[in-house]
């Protein structure tokens, strides 16, 4: 078991980050935002970096150790674009080490101090997406 070391700055403070591409900071090193490049071939995420997420950006201001499970456009109940339920919507991955391997188990032994829930935008986001 990985423990941190007595005396870190980070032991007694820890904040779990749930949320979607504004939590995992999606496109914000890009060219052109989320679009990467314009050329609709460089995967996109090669436009992001999440240490420059507003989520690291608050745990390191406030000294804490962080997890971000965040999955851009995924929804709680539908993903962006998506116009029905989705099965594939974030609760579906949340135990998930790896979210794309359903048989990669997180083992939920690092129990946080806060919880910052921001889910919820792409459930009506997209075309033909309506409440």
């Amino acid at each position: 078991d990985a423990a941190l070391p007595q005396g870190s700055p980070f032991a007694n403070r820890r904040i779990e980050f749930i949320g979607d591409s504004l939590t995992v900071g999606y496109g914000n090193v890009g060219p052109s935002g989320c679009t990467g490049n314009g050329d609709n071939e460089t995967p996109r995420y090669k436009w992001q970096d999440n240490s420059y997420a507003w989520s690291a950006v608050v745990s390191d201001r406030l000294s804490a150790d962080r997890s971000i499970v965040a999955w851009s456009g995924k929804g709680i109940m539908r993903n962006f674009g998506s116009d029905g339920p989705s099965s594939d919507a974030f609760p579906a991955f949340y135990d998930r080490s790896l979210g794309s391997d359903s048989n990669a188990k997180w083992g939920f032994g690092w129990t946080p101090h806060a919880v910052v829930l921001t889910l919820g935008s792409n459930d009506f986001g997209g075309d033909g997406a309506k409440p």
